[in-house]
């Protein structure tokens, strides 16, 4: 693309022709090259009408305030403006990244070691619980089973191997 202020200039420029076109229609040489390029020949009539100057008795609302500092100047101030209020934005952007982070333990080097620590601790123990729990099942099972089982022989009429 154009460079913004090399389009600023053309837009400048091409508003001057705008305006001046049927005084240079009528004041310049039939084989000037201006004459013959499409930027002057080509003009609608509605852009040259709308070409206008004005001063502060009429001015609208598209004209820039006088204040005796040349419009340029005025540009090169805000663009400078915009530049600080954008490094600025960016130094604070990256303070509250780093700060986030820092609070959720990213830039330690333990990274919530005790925390990941607790978690890990609380899982074991959840799990050597339900470990225990079906041990415990499993031995109840086993004398249940057992108790079953010695009952059970006792009622069982003994054999004899001699006959």
């Amino acid at each position: 693309g154009i460079p913004a202020n090399s389009w600023n200039l053309a837009v400048q420029c091409f508003a001057s022709i705008c305006y001046h076109h049927s005084t240079l229609l009528a004041d310049l040489d039939v084989e000037c090259p201006l004459r013959h390029a499409p930027v002057f020949r080509d003009i609608p009539e509605e852009f040259k009408n709308r070409a206008k100057v004005a001063f502060p008795w009429n001015k609208t609302r598209d004209t820039p305030k006088f204040n005796g500092i040349p419009p340029h100047v005025l540009h090169i101030a805000k663009m400078e403006e915009l530049e600080k209020k954008i490094e600025s934005m960016e130094d604070n952007l990256m303070k509250r990244i780093t700060d986030e982070m820092e609070s959720r333990g990213f830039s330690s080097t333990e990274y919530k070691t005790s925390s990941m620590k607790d978690v890990f601790t609380s899982v074991i123990e959840d799990l050597t619980k339900e470990l225990r729990h079906e041990l415990k099942e499993v031995k109840e099972s086993v004398r249940n089973h057992r108790r079953d089982f010695t009952s059970d022989l006792a009622e069982v009429e003994p054999i004899s191997l001699n006959t």
